[in-house]
């Protein structure tokens, strides 16, 4: 006889989250039908209403339930995407459907700050390269000289819900619901249960809350204002290993001790971002999501020369999507000079394998640390290093609480998504 099946404590609540997760899948591949995106957006809202509610319905197979479902409730109960979906489900079923807008995000960088922006209705069926194609035969008649770019972002919003992307705040529903069924799981000691997959490979049993098949973040793309190239951006999940981490740990000696919140946790990142320089070359660059003191989401990408630097903060923010945050620790390679200070000649330096020359030259390169909450504590750490000495050669450390030293293109796009109404409880 082989070994029993595994049994699941709630396979009529697993099978309407696998509902949610296929709804998703189809709302976000029909985003340029209205009708069709309407269909699939309805039916993962009422799934994710069922899922507590069959949750509910099996109560008696746990002696504990009310302890841990009412945990659940009240922490959902906080969270500002999670009251929209029971809001909704109630508007669906009992009223109308949702008050859906199909939008447009013109949005204007010059060569390193966001400089206007305006949202426009349009039709579902148009494409950010739609729009763009209009800018680029611009460009193409009036050649201007000037850098920067334009990007347009395609939206679907609810009146209810105007500062989130639907899709976001579809996967910020099924993360919440994942959490209560996961919970069911470990409350009955049921490791894995065999609810049958469906056709959709993604679409299993396995109870994962970022839905990483999908990709994060709304549906854009770029022109360069003085080449007319339409560029897009390009994102990738990188799974953890845990195979190499003795090899890591044994190469960088670092025990990561993160934890006391963003403005806190910079010592030790700038401890990381020298043994990282010292082993590999480059610290790093990234930018940390804080929830209260844990960090929540790590996002790692490259800057370039040749765009707005605030864009590519901007996308790392999409990145996160719904996901709640209250804080932001940024890590990063920097140009920067001193008073008086003629900087290092480029013909000194050994180059970056990751960063590109000094644009403007007579700069040195720094290590710099940033981290700032929603509640206006900020702290900032830079350090000037050299490269062509060995040891790596490192300056005085800058250590300051002047929120002035944080980059414009780095705390500007955070504070418009916070002052946007995102992440409110």
């Amino acid at each position: 006889m082989g070994d029993a099946q595994p049994v699941c404590p709630c396979p009529d609540a697993h099978r309407r989250l696998m509902d949610m997760h296929e709804d998703i899948h189809r709302a976000s591949e029909a985003y340029f039908d209205g009708d069709e995106f309407r269909r699939y957006l309805n039916a993962a809202i009422q799934n994710s209403r069922s899922v507590s509610f069959l949750v509910q319905k099996r109560k008696s197979r746990w002696s504990n339930f009310a302890e841990w479902y009412d945990a659940w409730s009240t922490e959902a109960a906080a969270n500002h995407v999670m009251r929209w979906g029971v809001r909704s489900r109630n508007r669906i079923v009992k009223e109308e459907d949702l008050k859906t807008l199909s939008v447009a995000e013109l949005t204007y960088y010059g060569t390193r700050h966001q400089e206007g922006e305006d949202i426009i209705l349009v039709p579902p069926y148009i494409a950010p390269e739609h729009i763009l194609d209009v800018f680029s035969d611009l460009i193409e008649r009036d050649k201007p000289r000037g850098g920067g770019a334009i990007r347009v972002t395609r939206k679907w919003i609810d009146d209810q819900l105007p500062e989130y992307e639907l899709i976001d705040a579809l996967r910020e529903l099924y993360a919440g619901v994942e959490a209560l069924v996961r919970e069911a799981h470990v409350r009955a000691g049921s490791t894995r249960c065999a609810v049958p997959t469906f056709t959709r490979p993604c679409v299993t049993s396995d109870l994962e809350s970022s839905l990483r098949c999908l990709p994060p973040g709304p549906i854009s793309a770029s022109i360069d204002l003085k080449t007319g190239k339409v560029y897009e951006v390009h994102r990738r999940f990188i799974p953890r290993d845990d195979a190499a981490m003795p090899g890591l740990a044994a190469k960088y000696g670092l025990r990561q001790s993160f934890g006391h919140g963003p403005v806190e946790d910079i010592d030790q990142r700038l401890l990381m971002a020298k043994t990282f320089l010292e082993n590999d070359g480059f610290v790093g660059t990234g930018m940390y999501f804080y929830q209260g003191h844990e960090v929540a989401r790590i996002v790692p990408f490259a800057l370039s020369s040749q765009h707005p630097d605030e864009l590519a903060i901007v996308h790392t923010l999409e990145t996160v999507g719904a996901t709640p945050f209250d804080g932001v620790m940024f890590a990063s390679e920097s140009w920067v000079n001193v008073a008086g200070d003629a900087g290092e000649h480029d013909s000194t330096m050994i180059a970056s394998p990751f960063y590109d020359p000094d644009p403007r030259g007579g700069r040195g390169e720094a290590i710099t640390i940033y981290g700032f909450s929603r509640q206006g504590n900020t702290r900032s750490l830079v350090v000037r290093f050299h490269r062509n000495q060995t040891p790596i050669a490192y300056e005085t450390l800058v250590d300051s609480t002047d929120a002035r030293l944080v980059p414009r293109m780095l705390i500007d796009p955070v504070w418009r998504h916070w002052a946007s109404g995102a992440h409110n409880s």
